[in-house]
């Protein structure tokens, strides 16, 4: 029975990039945030209630899947888009 829990107990459990990064596609599909609206860590982190940490995370993710475009800049921020959506 133990080993039948151990499969089962946090078998739902995902990190909180994934979980940032599932919150980051769906706002930029549900049109949350716009094409060309400016997003940063800061934000992004206050938006989902996190620290910037899984929030840089998720963007790196989020970056290499085309859904935001880097801004490059000293701070790092990112567009929305347009075939994002």
């Amino acid at each position: 029975m133990a080993e039948d829990l151990r499969d089962k107990l946090g078998a739902q459990h995902l990190p909180l990039r994934d979980q940032v990064l599932a919150a980051l596609r769906t706002a930029i599909i549900d049109g949350d945030y716009l094409p060309g609206e400016r997003l940063t860590e800061d934000r992004l982190a206050e938006d989902f209630g996190v620290s910037r940490n899984p929030v840089r995370e998720a963007l790196r993710v989020a970056e290499a899947e085309g859904l935001p475009r880097p801004r490059r800049q000293f701070r790092r921020e990112l567009d929305v888009c347009e075939s994002s959506r």
